[in-house]
Parts: structure tokens; C-alpha cells; sequence
């Protein structure tokens, strides 16, 4: 499956403006190819199935609280999202992934 996300689109240009920039010449049908080819890390937006429009997906490396919300507002439809680690805690003192419940 390939990588979901706007924020996966911006990582990708990101790095290649700055291979561009550090003098690597490859050629840009080889770019465009091997952004096709991206895939999504394992347990990082992690499609697992899709059921009545469902998606289930493995998030469980997104321990981040920003990361996990960013990513799950890319899924762009319902979704039952498997998310691990250790419950982070906001500023506030708040556990953070109950912040994305309603994401």
C-alpha cells in the first residue's frame, strides 16, 4: 500500500529539493517513480483491511500525540485505529490520546 497523508507528500518533496540541492542528478521520471513506490512503514498508517468502508489500521509507532492526529486525519473516512505505547500526556496534564477519540 503507499504512504497516506498529505504530510507523507510534504516529507517526500522535502527530501527531494534537498537532494536536488545537495547536486544529485536524477533523472525526474526516476523521481516520480520512486515516489509511486513508497510504501507505508510497517505499524505506522497501517491499512490492515477495509470493512463495510471501514478502515482498520496499525498506528501503534505513532506515540506521538501530534503524529497520531495528523495521521489519523489523513485516513479521511471511519476508521479503528490501533494505537501503543505508553498514554502520552499533553501540557495541560491531560492523557493525550484521549484527544483522538473524536479525531
Amino acid at each position: 500500500r503507499t504512504c497516506l497523508g498529505e504530510h507523507n507528500a510534504w516529507n517526500a518533496a522535502v527530501a527531494i529539493l534537498v537532494c536536488f540541492a545537495l547536486g544529485f542528478e536524477w533523472p525526474v521520471i526516476k523521481v516520480a517513480e520512486a515516489i509511486a513506490q513508497l510504501k507505508t512503514p510497517p505499524h505506522r498508517l497501517e491499512i490492515l483491511d477495509t470493512v463495510d468502508g471501514v478502515n482498520f489500521v496499525n498506528d501503534s509507532k505513532a506515540t506521538n500525540i501530534d503524529a497520531a492526529r495528523v495521521g489519523i486525519t489523513s485516513l479521511g473516512r471511519p476508521s479503528v485505529v490501533l494505537l501503543g505505547g505508553e498514554a502520552k500526556r499533553l501540557g495541560n496534564g491531560k492523557l493525550g490520546f484521549g484527544e483522538l477519540v473524536e479525531v
